[in-house]
């Protein structure tokens, strides 16, 4: 089973999205900014990709914009605390979802399984 990169720069997330892929019988690899993501790419590949909006060091829809355009297919998650950022173009950046940050673990947990497909039995 292949992990899933999460892209994200808030500690009390990331250890939240670990905790539910544990739940799930899954890994997960976590960056803290895209110039970390792009590294772990070169790495590994991924199931899912599950990237904050916001990051300490870029936009998350840019980054994911450039890796579609390098020839990227991994099925991605866009995540933001707030509505504002829905306005992303996400034609471009196909498959992708963006969706509000889950307040609790059983909203991540079943958004977690609707996108990652090994979590998911598929």
């Amino acid at each position: 089973m292949k992990p899933v990169l999460l892209v994200e720069d808030d500690p009390i997330y990331q250890r939240l999205v670990s905790k539910v892929a544990s739940e799930l019988g899954g890994e997960i690899h976590v960056c803290n900014g895209v110039g970390e993501a792009s590294e772990r790419l070169l790495q590994c590949s991924y199931s899912l990709w599950v990237v904050d909006v916001n990051l300490n060091d870029g936009y998350g829809p840019t980054w994911l914009l450039r890796q579609r355009r390098r020839g990227a297919t991994e099925p991605s998650m866009l995540l933001s605390h707030s509505s504002l950022e829905s306005n992303v173009n996400l034609a471009d950046l196909q498959p992708c979802s963006f969706q509000l940050k889950p307040r609790n673990l059983d909203d991540l947990k079943n958004l977690m399984k609707e996108w990652w497909t090994p979590c998911a039995g598929g």
